[in-house]
């Protein structure tokens, strides 16, 4: 029997490495994870549309047409990442665990690329205008408490602090002699 070369025992143990890393995966378990995330970044939007319930302050809004655009487009764009949500997630529903097989492995990866670029159009279609809808309603909920008397109106000093409030602030200058 002739002594193995380092080089064949270094392709046999990366053999036997791959073959132990395709019996030992979690790659369906890892995808129902991914899932899971991705939906919960789409249901956590479900308290903005609480909003919608507090048509008290609706009139206290500075712009509700621009606010109402916002939120019909947030409502376009998070049907239609829900319904391309399904159909990711349909390509490897029902499976968990593992797989030995090379090209299962290969299809989770791809997989798993389109929720990272589902979540990226998330974050960057879906979050900024959410924030801004937000920003709307939280000035709005602030003008409806003052005019409400619910809360004080702001001091100049806050107001000055505001980088929202664009009213004019009265400033007096005194003048001190000093001998």
């Amino acid at each position: 029997m002739t002594k193995k070369s380092a080089s064949r025992l270094a392709r046999d143990k990366m053999k036997k490495d791959h073959q132990e890393h395709l019996e030992n995966n979690t790659i369906w378990d890892d995808l129902n994870g991914t899932y899971n995330a991705c939906a919960q970044a789409l249901g956590q939007h479900t308290a903005t549309a609480l909003l919608l319930k507090r048509q008290e302050v609706f009139p206290y809004l500075k712009d509700l047409g621009a606010t109402v655009a916002n939120i019909q487009a947030v409502t376009r764009d998070l049907a239609q990442l829900s319904n391309e949500l399904k159909e990711i997630y349909a390509q490897h529903q029902g499976k968990t665990g593992g797989s030995d097989d090379p090209d299962d492995v290969v299809g989770s990866i791809r997989i798993f690329e389109q929720y990272h670029l589902f979540l990226q159009r998330h974050d960057a279609v879906i979050m900024p205008a959410v924030h801004h809808i937000l920003e709307d309603f939280g000035q709005a909920e602030e003008a409806f408490n003052r005019a409400a008397g619910l809360t004080a109106e702001p001091t100049d000093a806050e107001r000055a602090q505001d980088p929202t409030d664009d009213t004019p602030i009265d400033v007096e200058v005194k003048n001190e002699v000093t001998h």
